[in-house]
């Protein structure tokens, strides 16, 4: 019951703020505004295609843009010259696994040598800087969203 009474105030406040709305006498441009409006709509078509958005492109521009990329997609997976620098980021991929096991062995002995009781006060330090920054952001967000 209660949802129906606040949709039904709600649809109330909406005719209520139409009608005022519609209420209001319209606005009259300033008489300088249609030569803007028109010099920027020049501006914009003189620019050359490649720097329009891509969907006011020509169609036949954008079908062999998509083609061409699609090729160079094919030629970059299935092309053997390729392969060199696939093998050089495999060998690096190698080398970063080797350097994280080394990094885990050391932090391994690290943490033992650190009391466990500082090890959970790290932990709620950590907790509890981060329940700060959510709460600064939702001030912050409710302060510049809602000002008063």
């Amino acid at each position: 019951m209660n949802r129906m009474n606040r949709a039904e105030d709600h649809a109330a406040l909406e005719r209520l703020i139409d009608r005022v709305c519609r209420g209001q006498p319209m606005r009259k441009a300033p008489g300088s505004m249609y030569a803007r409006i028109m010099s920027a709509v020049d501006r914009r078509e003189a620019l050359p295609v490649w720097r329009r958005p891509f969907s006011h492109w020509p169609l036949a521009l954008r079908g062999g843009f998509a083609l061409v990329c699609a090729i160079a997609i094919i030629a970059s997976v299935r092309l053997e010259p390729w392969s060199a620098p696939i093998d050089w980021v495999r060998s690096v991929v190698a080398g970063a696994a080797l350097a994280g096991t080394l990094g885990h062995l050391v932090v391994a002995a690290a943490v033992d040598a650190i009391p466990v009781p500082w090890l959970y006060a790290a932990g709620v330090g950590i907790a509890t800087m981060y329940a700060g920054l959510a709460g600064l952001a939702f001030l912050a967000h409710r302060t510049l969203e809602y000002p008063s």
